[in-house]
């Protein structure tokens, strides 16, 4: 996409491959790729306000089952999600169910180039996927349901009620409050 000087992309962090990325993109030419150190969290917050899109990538060799974080953050934006992941990840199929973006398998550059052109010829696309993550973020990620799902792993085994959550004749905490 270097070609297309109205698409610039925003990288942001000081992780273990800056200075590889930095380097390609000044050997490949690439005018519309910008570089940004660590932020703290209220300057990421403001940066996540002035971009279109969410840029999600995982190596191709990584084939565990991760949600980066940065993807809840894209969804609180309620930015449209470009991901590049494998579909071992557990974020691949967030972003499907979500209906948040697009997601391509890891490495493939030139499909995630489409992506990101399809965004950016598609505003209205882009909006949808967008609103459609935020409201998926809400429902499953929000701190009552965070809180809801941990006093069922709490109360439960996963599979029913406990058989004896406290020793007899004491009350438990939660039931007792106190």
């Amino acid at each position: 996409l270097r070609d297309q000087p109205d698409i610039q992309f925003l990288l942001v962090g000081d992780g273990v491959d800056r200075d590889r990325a930095e380097t390609e993109a000044r050997r490949n030419s690439c005018a519309n790729v910008f570089f940004r150190g660590f932020v703290d969290p209220p300057m990421y917050r403001r940066l996540l306000g002035s971009v279109d899109v969410g840029l999600l990538t995982l190596r191709s060799r990584m084939k565990t089952p991760v949600v980066p974080n940065k993807l809840l953050s894209f969804l609180a934006a309620q930015l449209p999600v470009a991901a590049a992941l494998n579909s071992e990840s557990d974020a691949n199929a967030l972003i499907f169910e979500a209906g948040a973006g697009i997601n391509i398998p890891a490495g493939d550059g030139k499909s995630l180039a489409e992506a990101i052109r399809k965004f950016y010829l598609n505003p209205n696309f882009a909006a949808e996927c967008g609103r459609l993550g935020r409201e998926y973020g809400l429902r499953r990620f929000s701190v009552r349901r965070a809180v809801e799902e941990y006093t069922r792993l709490v109360m439960t085994d996963g599979m029913g009620p406990l058989k004896a959550p406290c020793p007899e004749g004491r009350k438990s905490r939660i039931e007792g409050h106190g």
